[in-house]
């Protein structure tokens, strides 16, 4: 990296951080805080090299177009940035969890064809301790429709827990009704084995169920995080 960074440096660098769903999820990438981060993107501190790395990598960026902005050939790029993210995976905390080919809808619901992975995203190992989520079982799903407003918007990315599927408590969670995959916050009734399912936007009325009664209902999973495209 130049000693002395030009302004279109820093301009590349916010390209970078747009490409990322937010700028705390670019901060939780790297192990530095929020402010710190708003600091590198507005050209008030000097990024050091590592989480510039990570960025870029995460952004599908080489190191040497937000160096330089010259750009290798395709092929050539694609091999420099997964080169990149390995080198720097290994030297920093963080993990790989998988986005999945799947929309949960924040409306009446959404039928999915498939749960197949569509990549896979570097993530805070911190993060996921703080959560308390187990790194084999954070997924990142996306949320369709405005029924969870203002807690969660239409294409927000969602990093839901698939080991935590035991509603003992009122939570948010992806659930499964056949091939209707929705996100709800659901609450346990006291004493029977029912949930109901409530939407944080007034204007869906909640739906009450009763387990076993549901075709192929299941908890995919407690929302833990969401990631909100600015």
């Amino acid at each position: 990296m130049p000693k002395d960074l030009k302004p279109d440096f820093f301009e590349r660098l916010k390209e970078v951080l747009k490409a990322l769903p937010s700028l705390q999820y670019a901060a939780e990438l790297t192990g530095y805080s929020y402010e710190q981060v708003a600091k590198w993107r507005d050209n008030k501190a000097r990024p050091p090299f590592q989480p510039l790395a990570i960025l870029a990598a995460a952004a599908g960026k080489s190191l040497d177009w937000l160096a330089t902005g010259a750009e290798p050939a395709a092929e050539m790029a694609q091999m420099m940035t997964q080169t990149v993210l390995q080198q720097s995976l290994a030297h920093a905390d963080v993990t790989m969890i998988p986005r999945l080919n799947v929309r949960v809808s924040a409306g009446i619901g959404l039928t999915n064809h498939d749960g197949d992975e569509i990549e896979r995203v570097p993530v805070s190992r911190a993060l996921l301790r703080r959560l308390g989520i187990q790194p084999d079982n954070a997924h990142i799903i996306q949320a369709d429709g405005d029924s969870m407003e203002e807690t969660i918007f239409d294409q927000d990315d969602v990093l839901v827990d698939t080991g935590d599927t035991d509603v003992r408590s009122e939570g948010i969670y992806a659930v499964q009704m056949g091939e209707l995959a929705m996100i709800k916050r659901v609450q346990p009734l006291a004493f029977i084995d029912t949930l109901t399912l409530y939407s944080d936007n007034e204007r869906y009325a909640p739906m009450t169920i009763k387990r076993g009664e549901v075709d192929q209902f299941r908890i995919i999973g407690r929302a833990k995080l969401v990631m909100r495209v600015l």
